[in-house]
C-alpha cells in the first residue's frame, strides 16, 4: 500500500473551513501527522461561552503547555447565566494571560466595565484586534456592556490596529499628551459615547484606514465624526443611522469658525442620511479625492435626472464606482423607473463610473 503524503494534510484541512469538531477529532487519531496538523486547527481560535469551558480548555492548556503557544485568536462570551467559582474565574485570568494573542473577544459578562479584564491581558506587544461584545446583555434589566478607554490603555497595547464596540457605552477619557495613532480599522456598532469625544480615541495627526459608526440618530454621532474628519486622516468612512429627518443638520457642513476645507476620504458610505442638493454640494467640494460612493436612504431628495447632471458637471473626478437607492423622496417616496436608471446608467458611463443601482 502506498503511503500517505503527508504534505497533503494541511491542504486537505484548509480546503474547508466548516469542519466539524467531531471529524477533526476523528481525524487526529488517524496518525501523529494528522494529530498534529489538527491541534492547530482545533487550538488557533477557541470560542467559549461559559465558565466551565474556560476551565476545561485552561486545564488542558496546563496540562500540555505546547498547545498554549497555538491559540492566535481567543472569543469569550460568557452569558450572565453562567456565574462562575473562584477556579472558573481563575480559569479566565489564566486564558486571557495567554501569550502570543493576535485577537480578543470579550463579551457578555465580561463585556461589563471590560477595562477590568483587558487588565489581565499579557500578550500586549501582539495584540492587534479587539473587539468588545455586547449584543448577549442587549435585554438585560441588571447590567449594560462598558468600557473606560484611557490613555493607560491606549499606551499599554501599542499594536492594537483593530477596535470594535458593539452595543455598549463608551466613556473616553481626555488626553494629556496627544499621540497620533494608526487605525486599520475602527468600529463603532450601537455604541454610545457617554463620556468624552472620539477625538480623544483618534487623537489628532492620526490615521484612520476605516471608520464605520451605526447609531441610532445623528445626534449621537454628528460632532464627533465632524471632529474626527477634521483632524485625522479617514481613508473610508461607512456612517448608518436608524432615524434620520430633513432637519437633522448634517456631520459633512463645516463647523463655524473652521476653515471649510478638503477631506482625504476615498470610499464614503452613508446610510438612512437626508440627502439633498445642499449635501450633494458639500460633497462636492470636502471630498476631491473620493473614489468610491454608497448613498443607501429612503430620504434622499435628489432626481436621477439631478444625479446625472451632478456627475456631468465634473464633481467627484476620481469617482470610479457609485452606487444609490433606486428612488427619490419627492415626498413620497418614489421608486425610479427602468427607463430612469437606464439613462442614469449612460450618463456614469460617460465618466468612467461604475454605476450599480441598490
Amino acid at each position: 500500500m502506498m503511503d500517505f503524503p503527508e504534505d497533503l494534510i494541511p491542504v486537505i484541512l484548509e480546503s474547508n473551513h466548516h469542519w466539524w469538531e467531531r471529524d477533526l477529532t476523528r481525524l487526529a487519531l488517524v496518525s501523529p501527522a494528522w494529530l498534529y496538523h489538527v491541534r492547530r486547527r482545533l487550538y488557533a481560535a477557541p470560542s467559549l461561552y461559559s465558565f466551565a469551558a474556560c476551565s476545561l480548555l485552561a486545564r488542558t492548556l496546563q496540562s500540555n503547555p505546547c498547545l498554549a503557544c497555538l491559540v492566535h485568536e481567543l472569543a469569550l462570551q460568557l452569558t450572565c447565566t453562567s456565574y462562575g467559582s473562584p477556579q472558573d474565574r481563575l480559569a479566565v485570568r489564566m486564558l486571557l494571560g495567554l501569550r502570543g494573542l493576535r485577537s480578543l473577544v470579550l463579551g457578555g459578562e465580561l463585556a461589563v466595565r471590560s477595562e477590568r479584564f483587558l487588565g489581565f491581558v499579557i500578550a500586549v506587544d501582539t495584540l492587534e484586534k479587539l473587539h468588545i461584545d455586547g449584543r448577549l446583555l442587549k435585554t438585560s434589566l441588571a447590567s449594560r456592556a462598558s468600557i473606560e478607554w484611557s490613555e493607560d490603555l491606549a499606551f499599554r497595547l501599542p499594536n492594537l490596529k483593530s477596535l470594535r464596540l458593539t452595543e455598549l457605552d463608551i466613556d473616553i477619557n481626555p488626553i494629556s499628551s496627544p499621540v497620533s495613532l494608526h487605525w486599520d480599522e475602527l468600529i463603532l456598532d450601537d455604541a454610545s459615547i457617554v463620556n468624552g469625544f472620539l477625538l480623544h480615541l483618534v487623537p489628532e495627526g492620526s490615521t484612520v484606514k476605516s471608520l464605520y459608526v451605526r447609531a441610532t440618530n445623528v445626534s449621537e454621532y454628528d460632532e464627533h465624526i465632524q471632529m474626527v474628519l477634521g483632524s485625522s486622516n479617514v481613508h473610508s468612512l461607512k456612517y448608518e443611522v436608524g432615524k434620520a429627518s430633513p432637519s437633522d443638520s448634517s456631520f459633512l457642513e463645516p463647523r463655524e469658525l473652521e476653515s471649510p476645507h478638503a477631506l482625504r476620504l476615498c470610499h464614503l458610505e452613508l446610510h438612512g442620511l437626508h440627502i439633498d442638493h445642499g449635501i450633494l454640494s458639500t460633497i462636492r467640494q470636502r471630498f476631491h479625492e473620493i473614489e468610491e460612493l454608497v448613498v443607501s436612504s429612503r430620504l434622499i431628495c435628489v432626481s436621477p435626472e439631478d444625479w446625472g447632471a451632478y456627475f456631468m458637471s465634473g464633481a467627484l473626478p476620481s469617482l470610479r464606482t457609485l452606487r444609490l437607492t433606486r428612488g427619490t423622496n419627492q415626498p413620497p417616496y418614489q421608486p425610479w423607473s427602468a427607463n430612469e436608471v437606464r439613462v442614469l446608467d449612460e450618463m456614469a458611463s460617460l465618466r468612467r463610473i461604475d454605476f450599480l443601482p441598490l
